[in-house]
This record gives structure tokens, sequence and C-alpha cells, in this order.
């Protein structure tokens, strides 16, 4: 079952064997020398067609070199929280001590996309109010801002938000307004 299907939970195979779900983990995990990584159930060692075809992928490596690796492109997501700290010494013994507000964090928060290669940092932006998380947006960013590298110097990286430095694993990068 889990090798049909690697996001399948233990409650169904538990109900389609008919064990418990404790007996089902035990078995999976244990005896299977499975364990879950990121919603899917993985093996800890190779298997034997594992062992067969990683010496292709090896010999492809080897003949694309650093080329097969900067083909390579992935990328990564998080939310931005907007955060205004309390700051408590506003006020001397002297004086009369202020009147304090809740205060409350704000809700206001921006889903920043990074998407780099081996070289380092290749496009970032910030999703803009109003729009949404779709795949039209994913294809746009891989396809079409991605891969628009200025072609005198390496590290420049786009975005539609602001003008700002960044580090990154290559020398300091401007990001800049098309």
């Amino acid at each position: 079952m889990i090798r049909a299907n690697q996001r399948v939970k233990l409650k169904d195979i538990a109900d389609e064997v008919g064990i418990s779900k404790e007996r089902v983990y035990h078995i999976v995990t244990t005896l299977l020398s499975y364990r879950k990584v990121s919603a899917r159930w993985v093996l800890r060692q190779f298997t034997v067609e594992m062992r067969a075809q990683s010496p292709q992928l090896l010999e492809r490596y080897s003949e694309g070199g650093k080329a097969f690796l900067q083909r390579i492109l992935t990328g990564g997501e998080f939310w931005v929280h907007q955060y205004d700290p309390e700051c408590k010494s506003h006020w001397h013994k002297t004086c009369p001590s202020p009147r304090k507000f809740k205060v409350v964090a704000s809700t206001r928060k921006v889903l920043f996309t990074v998407f780099y290669n081996m070289e380092g940092v290749v496009h970032m932006g910030f999703l803009e109010q109003g729009q949404t998380e779709n795949s039209e947006r994913y294809f746009s960013f891989s396809t079409l801002r991605a891969l628009k590298l200025d072609s005198d110097v390496f590290g420049v990286i786009r975005t539609q938000s602001c003008n700002m430095t960044m580090r990154t694993r290559t020398p300091v990068a401007k990001l800049r307004t098309p």
C-alpha cells in the first residue's frame, strides 16, 4: 500500500487490514524501515531498484558536470509578519507614568517567495495584497522572472516590492525593481 501511495495514512492502512493504528505504526517503522518525511513514507535505506538506478544518475552527473547542477532551480516560501516591539522606557521616575494601551500584534502578514540555484538566490518577491497563491503565479515566477539574470553580474535579483541589499552565499547582491 505504501509503495502504491506514499501519502497513505496509518488510519487508512489500519482500517483496510483490520488491525490497530499502533500495530500498523510498529510494522511500518520497525519491520519495513519506513519513516514519515514531509507527509510521505520514505525508506531509510535504498531498495535494490534504487541501488541499480544510482549509477545511472551518477553517470549523468559526471557527463554533465557543473551544467547538470546549474539546471536545478528550487524555491521556498514563508510568511513575514509585521510586528512593532513595545518599549517600556518612555518615562522617568519623577514623571507620572504614561497611560499604557493594550498592544495587539499586527495581523498584517505577507507571503515571501525565494528561488535559488547552486550559485545563490535567483529571484525573490512578495505576494501583493489581494493576489492569491496559485499555479499561474508559481509558473510566472519560475519561468519568466527567476531565470532572467543580468549577463554582466551574477546575483542581481529582481523584485517588485523594494530596493535593498541582502547577503547571500555569493557576494552581497543588490535588489532593484525591474
